[in-house]
């Protein structure tokens, strides 16, 4: 089995191959969209470094780290389809029911001190359309209890748009990839916790 795969991927995999159905899991889909699910957190969790030619070293961590968090918040919309019946969910509101909320808060606090100048998340407010992630930015900027999630999906909203680059409003690159690898690398985390006690609590 993949490294990369989900935890518990290889129990669930034989559960299926013993008559089990996804919905035994709690999960409302099908057998396939799980496979597709894992498919992608493969590839986000599996995800480190890009070549690009012509950039210097730091704007490419810059850019490895924007892309990291593209790559995650894919993987967090795939699998919040799996475990709602809604057809069109908030991915950070139905993410907040199952992260870690202590630990949430932990990377909170990294990521404002990593964006200390507060260049990051103003660029972003400053571009984004959505009101829940602007109003997020504000309690994360104010240390009011916000939800993490909506600053990963505020990443992922600008750069898909063609906003944000891994120098936007001055700030470092390296910080970029630092604040962008902590999203990520909780969220991939989060994810992967919560699909191990899924199939851990039915088994």
């Amino acid at each position: 089995m993949n490294k990369y795969n989900l935890p518990n991927w290889k129990k669930f995999s034989l559960a299926l191959k013993a008559g089990n159905k996804a919905k035994d899991f709690g999960f409302y889909s099908k057998d396939g969209d799980i496979t597709r699910v894992n498919a992608r957190y493969r590839v986000a969790k599996s995800f480190h470094k890009i070549e690009l030619e012509g950039f210097s070293i730091e704007t490419t961590s810059g850019y490895e780290g924007l892309l990291k968090v593209f790559l995650t918040f894919s993987t967090l919309e795939g699998y919040i389809n799996l475990i709602t019946n809604n057809e069109n969910p908030s991915i950070p509101l139905v993410a907040f029911d199952f992260i870690n909320r202590e630990k949430a808060n932990l990377v909170s606090k990294k990521v404002l001190k990593l964006d200390n100048k507060k260049k990051f998340y103003t660029f972003i407010k400053r571009y984004v359309t959505r009101d829940n992630i602007k109003n997020e930015i504000d309690k994360f900027y104010n240390n009011e209890e916000h939800n993490l999630v909506f600053l990963l999906s505020g990443i992922r909203h600008i750069f898909g748009h063609g906003y944000l680059s891994a120098s936007s409003n001055g700030i470092s690159p390296k910080k970029v990839n630092k604040i962008c690898m902590l999203l990520s690398d909780f969220i991939l985390n989060e994810i992967a916790n919560d699909f191990a006690l899924r199939i851990e609590d039915a088994s």
